[in-house]
């Protein structure tokens, strides 16, 4: 029986590296760039608390501002 695509799968060939497939990815490499890594979107709890809440109301005031402006359109 084969394996669905959402399956977790336990085989070393079959797991993801992490690593974001991306067209130019030769170019990167050429340019001395590395490749996008998902590891390093994950380590966000990693940073001091202090750059995690600066960033969070950053983002928080940008999506309220958007949907300020897209709501104030609206009326």
């Amino acid at each position: 029986m084969d394996k669905h695509r959402t399956q977790i799968s336990n085989t070393q060939n079959e797991r993801d590296d992490g690593a974001v497939y991306s067209p130019i990815e030769d170019l990167q490499r050429a340019e001395g760039n590395a490749p996008l890594n998902r590891e390093a979107f994950r380590r966000v709890g990693g940073l001091p608390m202090t750059v995690q809440v600066i960033g969070y109301v950053l983002f928080g005031l940008l999506f309220a501002g958007i949907g300020a402006v897209l709501l104030l359109n609206v009326l």
